[in-house]
């Protein structure tokens, strides 16, 4: 079976969505994207309840 396309193009996608968040917040380094995504979806996380949680998943 070979390896599904989403795997295959995975890091390929995570750095455009890294390079689309850098430039549009205006971040110098791709270090600095991750932390401030990372941010918006831990806080975002946080104020979800559990069930809220699983039915945006």
């Amino acid at each position: 079976m070979p390896m599904p396309w989403a795997y295959r193009h995975a890091t390929k996608d995570f750095a455009a969505f890294l390079e689309d968040a850098k430039s549009k917040l205006g971040l110098d380094s791709d270090n600095m994207a991750y932390t401030a995504v990372d941010g918006v979806f831990c806080t975002f996380r946080r104020r979800l309840s559990y069930s809220e949680g699983i039915a945006f998943a």
